[in-house]
């Protein structure tokens, strides 16, 4: 693609991110095709994140990188603070500080709109057009076949329509392709499926690991998504009902620390979706927050039920969900944690030291 010559403003919220920030500004400032500029607020880290970005900053002599310090007010908050603050430019764009970007990120985003101004000139979806793709059907259908004869199993975010749609096709094209009996390929996030993906899935038994904590979530309200999406479509972003009826493999996790890492909140917000029609019982969300999980990552020989011979890792909770009312079950605590039958104890030990003794631990 050819030079645009447009200025970006690439907004960051860091928090306690020192071991990635330094590949994603690299990632970030060696886009092509754009003008980039960074712009950094700091929620109030507590490692060593402000010292990194500084460093970085005076090593490479960078005067289009700039860090503010605030106050923390959490990640939505900061980042609409250091949009206020970042100054003019043709476009704004977000960056969460895990991401690492492809050098034409910004430009394969950037050029369809400047193609046509009345689309890169509108705010929302509501004329049911569904965004940018950053790879062809080709790339993606060409990357899932050599995974899946190689083996693998694939997992692709998808989030919106046509992304959803294009991860159905190129997993389907994949096993048309070289036929698998037990693949346990998935799709997550799943927000906005169609008719025609949610198919493929059933047929396909392609599972769907997803996020119920966005079901209602505060830093998106009803408002704002039907005003980018329309109400009919703001609708779709999360149906759970929809896959359970297609018989579809749910599976729930937090997608932390945007959202609530209490699966209590999961099961609540899944079994009261407010939606009609889109709202699962106890047993089902249940399960998806226990053994589909392990289902998902070909553990649940081990985990996720109480049955003779699998490890007791359970917890111990308040109240029975079967019996409370559907708008308590919120209110239920985690009385006790037990992992392969014994209480849980809080680890204070290096990150790296837990992970290898978790690794350990489950080939025991």
């Amino acid at each position: 693609m050819k030079q645009i010559e447009k200025n970006v403003i690439v907004v960051i919220s860091t928090y306690n991110g020192e071991k990635n920030i330094t590949r994603q500004l690299e990632s970030i400032l060696q886009q092509t095709g754009v003008n980039v500029s960074v712009y950094i607020r700091d929620d109030s880290s507590t490692d060593k994140t402000v010292e990194v970005v500084k460093a970085f900053i005076f090593k490479n002599g960078y005067h289009n990188v700039k860090i503010e310090v605030g106050k923390n007010m959490g990640y939505a908050k900061s980042f609409w603070t250091a949009l206020k603050n970042c100054g003019d430019a043709d476009y704004y764009a977000f960056s969460d500080q895990d991401d690492v970007w492809k050098k034409d990120k910004l430009l394969k985003c950037i050029a369809p709109m400047e193609k046509d101004k009345e689309v890169g000139s509108k705010l929302s979806y509501t004329d049911g057009s569904s965004g940018v793709l950053y790879y062809t059907d080709e790339q993606v259908i060409d990357f899932c076949k050599r995974a899946n004869r190689a083996g693998l199993q694939i997992e692709m975010h998808a989030i919106g329509d046509k992304a959803f749609d294009q991860a159905c096709r190129a997993i389907k094209a994949a096993l048309d392709d070289y036929p698998r009996e037990n693949h346990r390929h998935g799709i997550i996030h799943d927000c906005l499926p169609t008719e025609e993906g949610v198919k493929i899935c059933r047929d396909y038994h392609i599972q769907m690991p997803v996020q119920s904590a966005f079901i209602n979530w505060k830093q998106e309200p009803d408002e704002y998504l039907e005003a980018i999406l329309g109400k009919e479509r703001a609708e779709k972003l999360n149906p759970l009902g929809t896959f359970v009826r297609n018989g579809i493999i749910i599976s729930d996790g937090s997608d932390a620390p945007c959202t609530t890492p209490n699966p209590i909140a999961w099961i609540d917000k899944a079994v009261n979706h407010p939606v009609h029609g889109e709202a699962i019982s106890v047993q089902d969300a249940l399960r998806m927050c226990t053994y589909n999980g392990y289902y998902a990552s070909f553990d649940e020989d081990k985990r996720g039920s109480l049955e003779v011979g699998k490890f007791a890792d359970m917890v111990i909770l308040s109240e029975n969900p079967y019996e409370v009312e559907k708008t308590d079950l919120k209110n239920i605590k985690v009385e006790q944690l037990l992992l392969q039958g014994l209480p849980y104890r809080s680890c204070r030990e290096n990150i790296f030291k837990a992970a290898l003794r978790g690794l350990h631990s489950r080939d025991a």
